[in-house]
């Protein structure tokens, strides 16, 4: 197909294009010109529909509520900008609250329309039979092409479920299911591979009533603008996410603006051409990138339309230093005029041209050094981590100081028939509840949500494919009587468990914890995962950290691996920092390109060793999963059993599982497999 000769606007009496119609989207060898036409029809009339049924005064009052919004941003982060270095703290929250607030306004408009097409094609569809078909014929076509870019997003990584890196790619996937119930999934079954992944089971329900409701039931665009606020909202954490990313990426750039603006001014005098213009050398070298818009340009690669201007006060002090710039520039130029007479004219830059371009070179260079500088940083964290020279290159500095003793115990324990008296007790617990049941279960939970992503689809009211016997009454009126198979993609993962085996896990807690290690261990050996466990604490006389290897990813497959769990035991203190990033980094040094990775530790959330507890503790332990989370995309789960208070687990890890009895735990880990 031509690309030029595939599209056409329509314009009104006074010249403004009012209707554009681009076939270039739906090209496919497989048409002819037969199924351009429908689809062209098609497009007319759901453009028609808008211009019947569409309020286009609520539409304009949604894109000037959220051009509201980015004003308010823009002057809290001036008053931010603006604020003493001790104060600027304080102003964070408010800047946060504004583009939090921007975030869900900037997302109205699109997401408003999503409902708007689902009751516009509903009422066109209503008018006859070739509006009818022509329309389902676009939808067809349309949701398939789509839902095949997404799957091809999400296994490049472009589209990430995985909440730590949730964007707004992850967004306008969930938005294209969302508004798929409303095209295609109130007559046919239809793949939910995003929203299965970051939803609820009741969430999901919801999402697929507001787009049916939106269709059938939401005549006006008031009300399908109140059913657009309503997806929304139950996709906040998603847009939290969003807005997180943005607040600390804005504040970034207006941290760092004049910092790299004092650095182009003493540079100016050196770095200028005799035409008055800023070196591009120096902005190379400061690793400089494309235009800036409006003088300055966001650090981050986010959508434009997240694009936030720099604050007031900063934009002038800019402009003064440009000016001084452009100053230079011309002094330059006028000392260089007799050496050029030979050359043939030049234009002359005029002091705005001059300014501008300052300002522009010097918001690339603020843009470029940042970036040179965080890849950098990363890649010699990254390093550090799986480095074969030194094994605790990685730790985080808290620990340099203390003496690690790590113990392989695989083969000295099978040679025991002791087991401790905890681990006694804990199979005494596995056999009076007849916790392989629950195994099963966990097991059957495990492979549904973490080994088959995209689950097995039977596509129905094709043209084309083996035929439907059950649609065979449309043959009448569409030809779309034949259904297409395809099977699910099977992911692979690998899980380490860690087990806190501290002085403050006597008694029940250990036991307890033995047990949960035993469920998830065998449920992994279920299902041919290779994991490895390993037991931690810290000597309270020697202070030597003490890391133990139980089962190994080389022998987990073996039926007796699991015997050695029974004998853990609770010993002195925990430094759990430490034993986290070990595991880890033996869970990142064992695993495949293709495998999802899981940390699991079971643990009673009270890290305590020398100079090792409280706050300073737990914020160590979290940056080191952080670490992980960036680098390698490991999911990481604190597991909590038993009878006591989860408040510390909940709050050091993202992901908890807090059960006081262990049959429970297959549904809550569930629910977390869920929003891994």
């Amino acid at each position: 197909m031509d690309k030029v000769g595939s599209s056409f606007t329509s314009f009104d009496k006074d010249g403004n294009p009012i209707m554009n119609i681009d076939l270039w989207t739906y090209e496919d060898k497989a048409f002819d010109t037969s199924h351009y036409h429908i689809i062209a029809k098609a497009l007319i009339y759901h453009e028609s529909g808008h211009l019947l049924y569409s309020d286009f005064n609520i539409i304009g009052q949604l894109h000037q509520d959220f051009c509201d919004a980015k004003k308010e941003v823009e002057k809290a982060a001036n008053d931010y900008h603006s604020a003493k270095e001790e104060d600027k703290a304080d102003l964070i929250p408010l800047v946060r609250e504004k583009v939090g607030d921007f975030v869900f306004k900037v997302n109205m408009p699109e997401v408003n329309n999503i409902y708007e097409d689902l009751s516009v094609d509903r009422c066109m569809c209503e008018k006859g039979r070739e509006e009818n078909g022509c329309l389902t014929f676009l939808r067809d076509i349309g949701h398939d092409k789509q839902k095949e870019l997404f799957r091809q997003a999400i296994e490049s990584g472009y589209v990430c479920l995985d909440m730590d890196n949730w964007d707004d790619n992850t967004l306008r996937a969930v938005l294209f299911e969302a508004q798929a119930f409303g095209h295609v999934g109130y007559r046919k079954h239809i793949d939910i591979q995003v929203l299965n992944a970051l939803f609820e089971d009741d969430d999901i329900e919801k999402i697929k009533n507001l787009a049916l409701y939106a269709r059938f039931e939401a005549p006006t665009t008031y009300e399908r603008a109140a059913t657009a606020k309503a997806l929304l909202n139950l996709c906040q954490p998603l847009l939290d996410k969003i807005a997180d990313n943005l607040t600390n990426e804005y504040l970034y750039n207006i941290d760092h603006a004049k910092e790299m603006m004092e650095k182009m001014a003493k540079e100016a005098e050196s770095h200028s051409k005799s035409t008055g213009s800023v070196d591009s050398e120096v902005v190379k070298s400061m690793g400089g990138g494309g235009t800036a818009r409006g003088g300055a340009k966001m650090k981050s690669s986010a959508p434009s339309k997240y694009d936030l201007g720099l604050p007031e006060d900063l934009k002038k002090e800019m402009e003064e230093s440009a000016k001084e710039l452009g100053k230079e520039s011309l002094k330059d130029e006028a000392d260089s005029k007799s050496d050029e007479s030979a050359a043939p004219e030049r234009t002359k830059p005029t002091a705005k041209e001059l300014e501008d371009e300052a300002i522009n070179s010097m918001s690339e260079a603020l843009d470029g050094a940042s970036k040179t500088f965080e890849k950098t940083e990363d890649r010699a964290e990254k390093a550090s981590i799986t480095s074969d020279e030194d094994e605790r290159a990685g730790e985080t500095a808290c620990h340099h100081s203390v003496s690690v003793s790590m113990i392989d115990l695989e083969d000295s324990l099978s040679m025991k028939e002791e087991y401790t008296s905890e681990g006694k007790e804990a199979l005494k617990m596995i056999k009076k509840d007849e916790l392989s049941s629950s195994v099963n279960e966990l097991s059957k939970k495990m492979k549904k949500i973490l080994m088959h992503r995209s689950q097995d689809d039977i596509s129905k009211g094709r043209f084309e494919g083996s035929i439907d016997m059950s649609g065979l009454y449309r043959i009448k009126t569409d030809l779309q009587v034949f259904k297409k198979e395809t099977s699910g993609e099977k992911k692979k993962v690998r899980f380490i468990i860690l087990v806190d085996e501290s002085g403050s896990m006597r008694g029940s807690k250990i036991e307890n914890a033995i047990v949960g290690c035993w469920m998830v261990a065998k449920a992994a050996q279920k299902l041919k995962i290779p994991f490895a466990v390993y037991g931690h604490d810290e000597d309270f006389s020697s202070e030597v950290f003490r890391i133990r290897k139980y089962i190994s990813f080389q022998n987990c497959r073996k039926l007796q691996a699991l015997d050695n769990l029974f004998h853990i035991k609770a010993h002195d203190n925990n430094r759990d920092g430490l034993a986290i990033f070990h595991s880890l980094r033996e869970l990142v040094k064992s695993s495949q390109p293709d495998e999802d990775l899981y940390f699991f530790i079971l643990s009673d959330g009270e890290p305590a060793a020398a100079q090792y507890s409280g706050a300073s503790a737990i914020e160590d332990m979290q940056k080191i999963m952080n670490t992980f989370k960036k680098h390698y995309q490991v999911h990481s789960v604190g597991i909590g059993l038993g009878n006591f208070d989860f408040d510390s687990i909940r709050q050091i890890y993202e992901n908890s599982v807090c059960v006081k009895n262990p049959q429970n735990l297959p549904n809550e880990m569930f629910k977390v497999f869920k929003k891994c």
